[in-house]
């Protein structure tokens, strides 16, 4: 499930993969990973750049921070940023 929620988020984002593997959001685009276990929450805020491997996200932040979360434990994703609508934020979460 999750690699869908964050195909369909990036792909709204307009996000270009690099070759090292990092899917890259535009400039002014961020994204807000979900993420939850045993009733504990996260939330990895600002996210520039993902790269998934297997069970594994890795989320590069705008102040230079990864965060490390299990795929499994992400639940939603939310963008924000310039849209194609205006750059207005839509409220909710995508997913």
């Amino acid at each position: 499930m999750i690699d869908e929620i964050l195909k369909v988020a990036l792909d709204a984002a307009e996000a270009k993969t690099e070759k090292d593997g990092w899917t890259v959001l535009p400039e002014g685009r961020t994204l807000t990973l979900h993420a939850a276990h045993e009733g504990v929450g996260l939330n990895v805020t600002r996210v520039e750049a993902l790269l998934v491997t297997g069970a594994l996200v890795r989320a590069r932040t705008s102040k230079g921070d990864t965060f490390l979360v299990p795929a499994k434990a992400v639940f939603a994703v939310a963008l924000e940023g310039g849209t194609k609508s205006g750059g207005a934020r839509r409220a909710g979460f995508l997913g």
